[in-house]
């Protein structure tokens, strides 16, 4: 985890993402879609902290076409009186759409998450130490559209 505070990722996250903000006092997630300015204060006006939020951002390449998914995914949840925040860059990560995982949005009639799952090696000492790939955590990409459900 990143030690960023809450207040630097409000200050440098205005617009250019999409994803949801989950406020603690509210029953359903704000909608962020990517066209529109993310404001933080009418967000999480009357509420404690941010409960949970995806986000994402896609940079455009026009100049190269380079394999592979650029932007920017954020992951933020506050537990046990903490924000706990995961910013991933695409640029470096090797991502296959046949590898994500679609599922529904909680509290939301139409909107679809896209996920990627991330593996990290580890050591079984149980099994005489038989290495294995574990899932560690999920990227979120974007919302997806209907069309793309493949689970």
């Amino acid at each position: 985890m990143t030690e960023t505070s809450i207040n630097d990722i409000t200050a440098s996250i205005t617009e250019g993402f999409e994803g949801y903000i989950w406020v603690e006092n509210k029953t359903a997630p704000y909608i962020i879609e990517s066209n529109s300015e993310i404001d933080w204060d009418s967000i999480t006006k009357g509420s404690l902290f941010i409960a949970e939020a995806l986000l994402y951002s896609k940079e455009e390449e026009e100049e190269e076409e380079e394999e592979g998914e650029k932007g920017t995914a954020i992951w933020i949840t506050y537990i046990d009186g903490r924000y706990y925040i995961k910013k991933t860059e695409l640029a470096n990560i090797s991502i296959n759409k046949n590898d994500t995982i679609i599922t529904p949005l909680a509290k939301s009639e139409d909107k679809l998450l896209q996920l990627l799952p991330i593996f990290e090696d580890h050591t079984d000492p149980f099994a005489t130490d038989f290495e294995e790939a574990r899932s560690s955590h999920y990227i979120f990409l974007g919302f997806a559209e209907a069309s793309t459900n493949n689970q």
